[in-house]
C-alpha cells in the first residue's frame, strides 16, 4: 500500500524522517485489531496550517508530524473514517478510541511511559466531580467535543472495560465489532459496541455502561485492614463524586506488600461497605490500592488499624443520629477525631467526656473515626443515613 506525506517544501528534511513513524503505528493498530480498513486505496498525511489534525478517509490533515498526533488521526481510520458514530451524542466511539490508540502505543514505548498516561488520563478525570460520555446537548458545540469528557474519560472506559474483561476478550471483541458487517464503512451506536462485548464475554454490562457512560462522576475508595493468625482483613468503603451513580461496581486491584515479597489480589466490590478476607503467609506491610492504574477513582485513605475492634466498638453503625462508644477497660481514650471523605477534621473531642458521638446535623455519607488511645490508635468508619 502507498503511504504519501505531504509537507512544506521549507520543512520537508525535517518532517520526513518524523512521518517515517507512521509506519509502524500503522502496523502496530492493524495487529491489534483489523487490517487498515483502506489498504486497496492508500494513506495520506498533509501538513496544513492550523493546529491540531483532522482525519478524513485515507488522508489525515496534520498541524505538524508530532507522534501522539499522528498516532490519533491515523487511529480515527478504523474509529471515525471505517466506522462512525451514528449521533453526535456518542461522539466517544470515535474520540475515546482515537484517544485510547494513541494511548496505546505508550505501551511500545515502555511500562513508565503507559502508566505516566494512565495516571494522567485519571487525574483528568477526576479534577471534576461529575460529567457524563454520553451527549446530552448535541446544540452545544463545546459539550459534544468536551476533552475532559468524550476523549479522556472515554479512553478510559475502555480502558477500565479491558481491565474488568481481560485482553482476549477485549480485543476479540472489538474485532468483532469492527468486522460487524450492519456497521462496517458505516455507523454504529454504543448499543453495537456494547452488544460485541457482552456476547464475547458472555456477560451483561448494562450496569457498567449505566454508570460509566450514562452516569456522572466516579469512584473515591477508603480501605482499613489489619493482619491477624487468621489472615489478612480488608474492608473497602466507597462513595460517589456525583448523587446520579450510587455505587460503581468493580473489581478492585490491591498490591499487597510484605517485608519479604509482594504479592496482587483481585476484588470483587459489590457494595459500599465490604469486608474480605484473605489468605497470606507473609508479614504485610502495606497495601496498594490499583497499583497499575486499572480504574477511574481517587483514594481516599488506605489506612492499616494497629489493633482490633474488641477493645473498641462503634454502635449503632450506620446510624441516623448517635454512635455509642463501647471501649474494654483499661483503655484510655485521649481524643476522637472525625474525617469527611475529602479528609477534613469536621468533629474533635479532646478528652473522653462523652460516651457517644452525636451525628444527627452530619450530612448522610461516610465517615472516618480516629480514636487515639493509650494503646495504640483505633480507626474505623461510620455511616450517617
Amino acid at each position: 500500500m502507498e503511504i504519501i506525506n505531504y509537507v512544506y517544501p521549507e520543512e520537508y528534511e525535517k518532517l520526513s524522517s518524523e512521518s517515517l513513524k507512521i509506519i509502524d503505528l500503522l502496523k502496530y493498530y492493524s495487529d491489534k485489531f483489523i487490517p487498515y480498513p483502506f489498504y486497496k486505496e492508500q494513506y495520506s498525511q498533509a501538513q496544513f496550517g492550523f493546529g491540531g489534525g483532522m482525519e478524513h478517509q485515507t488522508i489525515s490533515f496534520l498541524g505538524n508530524m508530532n507522534y501522539s498526533l499522528m498516532a490519533h488521526e491515523l487511529a480515527h481510520q478504523w474509529f471515525g473514517d471505517y466506522i462512525t458514530c451514528a449521533s453526535w451524542k456518542e461522539i466517544w466511539l470515535n474520540e475515546g478510541f482515537a484517544e485510547y490508540l494513541e494511548g496505546m502505543t505508550n505501551e511500545l514505548k515502555g511500562n513508565l511511559n503507559w502508566l505516566q498516561w494512565l495516571n494522567e488520563q485519571i487525574s483528568i478525570v477526576t479534577s471534576v466531580s461529575g460529567g457524563s460520555v454520553y451527549v446530552d446537548d448535541t446544540t452545544d458545540i463545546t459539550r459534544i467535543f468536551d476533552s475532559r469528557l468524550s476523549y479522556v474519560k472515554g479512553s478510559m472506559i475502555l480502558h477500565m472495560l479491558r481491565f474488568q474483561l481481560g485482553d482476549s476478550i477485549f480485543f476479540t471483541a472489538v474485532r468483532n465489532y469492527l468486522n460487524d458487517k450492519n456497521i462496517a464503512y458505516g455507523f454504529a451506536s454504543t448499543s453495537d459496541l456494547k452488544k460485541h462485548f457482552e456476547t464475547t464475554a458472555d456477560t451483561n454490562l448494562t450496569e457498567f455502561f449505566n454508570d460509566w457512560y450514562y452516569g456522572q462522576g466516579y469512584p473515591i475508595y477508603s480501605i482499613l485492614w489489619y493482619q491477624n493468625n487468621e489472615g489478612l482483613n480488608i474492608e473497602i468503603s466507597q462513595n460517589t463524586s456525583d448523587l446520579s451513580v450510587d455505587f460503581f461496581e468493580m473489581i478492585i486491584p490491591l498490591k499487597i506488600k510484605g517485608v519479604e515479597k509482594d504479592t496482587m489480589i483481585k476484588i470483587q466490590h459489590i457494595k459500599p461497605v465490604q469486608y474480605f478476607k484473605v489468605p497470606v503467609n507473609f508479614q504485610v506491610e502495606n497495601i496498594v490500592f490499583d497499583p497499575q492504574k486499572n480504574i477511574v477513582a481517587k483514594i481516599n485513605s488506605v489506612t492499616r488499624k494497629y489493633f482490633e475492634e474488641k477493645y473498641i466498638s462503634l454502635y449503632p453503625n450506620p446510624s441516623t443520629d448517635i454512635i455509642y462508644i463501647y471501649k474494654n477497660e483499661g483503655v484510655i481514650i485521649n481524643s476522637i477525631l472525625i474525617y469527611n471523605i475529602k479528609g477534613q477534621i469536621i468533629y474533635s473531642q479532646s478528652e473522653y467526656y462523652k460516651k457517644y458521638i452525636d451525628i444527627k446535623d452530619f450530612e448522610k455519607g461516610l465517615y472516618i473515626v480516629k480514636i487515639n488511645t493509650n494503646q495504640g490508635i483505633f480507626i474505623d468508619k461510620i455511616m450517617k443515613y
